[in-house]
């Protein structure tokens, strides 16, 4: 109900009309045009411009990240994420630059030296198969496409091999399962780690198949909150065996270029060195 008083040739009548609040504003200002909403559900949001900005521009980067995979013939899996959760779980904000860059780096898939993103810039078929081929894997009746998923789950050289059963086992010996929550969810995190895109639940970064799949495991007494400190807490313990595989393929990958050298020089090897040396986290500022 919006009341106003009638003013006609300056005599007052008190006079109650009944309008709409939409007769009552200005038109859109009730619109996107005049008011932050979720870009999801529409709801008006009274939050700082600076957050929405940055909301909407992730949302750009990601959209934009599909649209360049679906020129490449590649699945959209950017706008179905959960990295915000992923930065919890990381704990970026009070990491040091360093990092922080390392572990962006992982989780946006950003890492140059992957085959499936030094073949981005091929200009021939021919030249991105090239670069796409694991080099580590490829025989002459076998050949694999160096991709993310393959370095995490599928990747044959013996050094990986190793620390994949490794770091999975070490992860299920080393956690408590104290609660029956613990004991249905874990079991399941890792049967999914195991799985396709099985890397990104290591860095927190969930798909909705993956949690629709976890959800089975769920009651409906379960809370959100414990859940979520049981997957936040768990995959903190994932962290490792992504950090783990990933410095066992700079090694292997090290091991390859030594090889291949024509002779031991003394530049190239260093040169090696430093491209594929061991990632040494630095310490949080205190």
């Amino acid at each position: 109900m919006f009341c106003v008083t009638v003013l006609k040739h300056h005599q007052v009548f008190n006079t109650r009309l009944s309008h709409s609040l939409t007769h009552c504003l200005p038109v859109g200002l009730l619109r996107d045009t005049w008011t932050w909403r979720d870009i999801f559900t529409g709801t008006p949001l009274l939050v700082p411009f600076e957050s929405r900005i940055q909301a909407s521009r992730l949302l750009q980067a990601q959209r934009s990240r599909d649209a360049s995979r679906t020129l490449r013939a590649d699945p959209p899996i950017w706008e179905d994420t959960t990295l915000h959760h992923a930065a919890k779980v990381l704990n970026l904000a009070s990491l040091p630059q360093g990092t922080r860059s390392h572990y962006e780096k992982l989780l946006h898939e950003r890492r140059w030296t992957i085959g499936h993103n030094q073949c981005k810039g091929a200009r021939t078929n021919e030249s991105r198969t090239q670069l796409l081929r694991c080099t580590l894997c490829c025989s002459s009746n076998r050949t694999s496409e160096d991709t993310y998923d393959h370095m995490f789950l599928l990747f044959l050289h013996p050094l990986l091999v190793q620390r994949r059963q490794q770091a999975s086992d070490a992860a299920l010996a080393q956690y408590s399962l104290d609660s029956d929550l613990e004991r249905r969810l874990i079991p399941r995190v890792l049967e999914l780690v195991r799985s396709p895109e099985g890397h990104r639940i290591c860095l927190g970064n969930w798909s909705t198949t993956q949690l629709d799949h976890l959800s089975s495991a769920l009651l409906p007494t379960d809370s959100s909150a414990a859940i979520d400190a049981v997957l936040t807490t768990f995959s903190r313990q994932l962290v490792s065996r992504v950090d783990g595989i990933w410095e066992m393929r700079k090694q292997a990958k090290y091991l390859e270029a030594a090889a291949a050298l024509p002779s031991a020089d003394p530049g190239l090897l260093r040169y090696f060195q430093r491209k594929f040396k061991p990632y040494q986290p630095r310490p949080a500022y205190g």
